[in-house]
């Protein structure tokens, strides 16, 4: 268009040239040129204009492209963060220690990191393991942002769960879930925190949501395995964590609450071989190292077991899981002072556990503390009713008090938790024995070694009553039984030579004696 201006321009411009004089023509040229730069002014503003505002729609275009591809990369970097938070929310609370939670994810903790949103920056705290910061970034996110998000109540339920402020982290998932009751996972987190608060049932019922909603999603199913195990419905369990393997082959909790539940069934060696594909897929996972101790336990590993405790620990110095396995361990092994001390560890990260005053009232036991060891026995069968090791620790004290007929009732107690527990049997023999029922002792020893043969004090025993009923070939029998399992129990040599002498065989008997000797026998 400004070509075809210029040209009619030009071609008026030689019709006048005609016929005209030198200075006419000399006025004219100043003239042209004059409106020639007023012509090109012109053209050059509206031009210059008209370039301008494409050039600022096209830095528009890519100030907003370039926005929306920061945007969607905060957004991969929440999504990512948010599941790897998410997933660390099981039933078992595994990983709470404070160090990273959400590894080989740098990049996107450094972009969120950079965001000015405070739901952003909490996400980067808890990644890297700053759980009471992201908690205070989230409670800021909660007091400014209206209308609320509900993954902004999820998130915060995460961190306050994964600090073990179960009560807190139930009421955040409720409110997340009341502001969208299709959020699976805050279904499932409920389940995880209400499994904490010792409320199996709602915790089930809550996975159970989950799973209507997401039923592909593996974790769920691995958590509602755990609620299972929790309820004793064991068979039910293996199912769950069948089906989350089958959605995902690599989830190592499925796995781990697989080994845990055969655990509970008895199927200790199919256990342990389910428990290495668990390590095999997560090695730095604590909860499958104290579920492997457990294991190790009943299979009679008790070096095994305290191995597996203390790389739990190393791993999670904050499970009380871990230590009260640690004491077991140490139990069974005969290290009660060592046992003690993870024991008080264990009370100290719960109080409220059963099982580590059950623990601690064995060492305190086995150590002669059974005043002591009554009033652990009693906190542990406050806190669990059920819980048959609890009324077995407390025959203990009692027997070691010699107030036997209570310690009849509390061994009957326990035998009728659980008539699997070979020491409630042994127990159960010692106060029969001593007020006077020889006979019926004699049947609960011999049930207490069926169930564990290597029970050495029931052994040694069993050899006490044969000796007072003259059975001093039964009695050597008993009593050798003993040392052959420990043979550093100097008692059980004392009484051998007794019963030696009993069949006249001196030398023999003077050999046991100083072997008792040697072992520190003063008498």
């Amino acid at each position: 268009m400004g070509n075809d201006i210029l040209s009619g321009i030009l071609t008026a411009v030689n019709t006048l040239c005609i016929g005209i004089s030198d200075h006419e023509l000399t006025i004219l040229s100043i003239f042209l040129a004059i409106l020639g730069i007023i012509v090109a002014l012109y053209f050059g503003y509206f031009f210059g204009k008209k370039l301008n505002r494409q050039s600022k729609k096209d830095l528009d275009q890519a100030m907003e492209a370039n926005t929306q591809a920061i945007a969607q990369k905060i957004a991969e970097s929440e999504a990512r963060i948010e599941r790897c938070i998410n997933e660390k929310v099981s039933i078992d609370n595994p990983d709470r220690q404070v160090s990273p939670v959400c590894r080989d994810l740098s990049e996107d903790v450094r972009r969120l990191q950079n965001s000015t949103s405070n739901y952003d920056r909490g996400l980067s705290e808890a990644a890297i393991g700053d759980l009471a910061g992201a908690e205070a970034k989230f409670n800021v996110a909660i007091d400014l942002q209206l209308p609320v998000l509900p993954k902004y109540y999820l998130q915060r339920g995460n961190i306050r769960y994964l600090q073990n402020k179960f009560k807190d982290a139930c009421m955040d998932f409720s409110e997340a879930i009341k502001i969208n009751p299709q959020l699976a996972e805050a279904w499932s987190n409920k389940g995880a925190a209400l499994g904490h608060l010792g409320k199996h049932d709602e915790a089930l019922k809550a996975y159970d949501k989950a799973i209507e909603l997401d039923p592909k999603y593996a974790h769920i199913w691995a958590n509602k395995s755990a609620a299972l195990i929790n309820l004793g419905r064991y068979k039910e369990a293996i199912e769950a964590s069948d089906k989350a393997i089958e959605l995902d082959s690599a989830l190592a909790l499925a796995w781990d609450k697989k080994a845990c539940a055969l655990n509970r069934l008895g199927r200790n060696e199919q256990s342990l071989a389910i428990n290495d594909k668990a390590l095999e897929l997560d090695h730095a996972r604590a909860s499958i190292w104290i579920n492997r101790s457990a294991i190790q336990k009943k299979l009679g590993k008790h070096e095994e077991a305290l191995d597996s405790a203390n790389r739990a620990i190393e791993l999670d110095p904050n499970h009380y899981l871990a230590w009260n396995n640690r004491a077991a361990a140490l139990n069974d092994l005969h290290n009660y002072t060592e046992s003690l001390l993870a024991s008080k560890r264990a009370i100290e990260l719960n109080p409220k556990n059963a099982s580590v005053w059950s623990n601690k009232s064995t060492a305190l036991n086995e150590l002669g503390s059974f005043e002591e060891g009554l009033e652990a026995s009693n906190k542990a069968i406050q806190f669990d009713l059920k819980l048959a090791s609890g009324w077995d620790n407390r025959s203990s004290a009692l027997i070691g008090l010699k107030r036997y007929e209570e310690a009849l009732v509390a061994s009957n107690h326990a035998i009728e938790l659980d008539d699997k527990i070979a020491s409630a049997w042994s127990k159960k023999g010692v106060a029969l024995y001593y007020l006077d029922k020889p006979k019926e002792a004699l049947e609960a020893y011999k049930k207490a070694i069926d169930l564990d043969p290597k029970l050495v004090k029931t052994w040694y025993n069993m050899g006490l009553i044969f000796y007072n009923q003259g059975k001093y070939d039964k009695a050597l029998d008993a009593i050798e039984m003993a040392i052959k399992i420990n043979p550093e129990f100097a008692d059980a040599w004392v009484n051998k030579s007794a019963i030696l002498r009993k069949l006249d065989l001196i030398a023999d008997a003077d050999m046991a004696l100083a072997k008792a000797k040697e072992l520190g026998y003063t008498g």
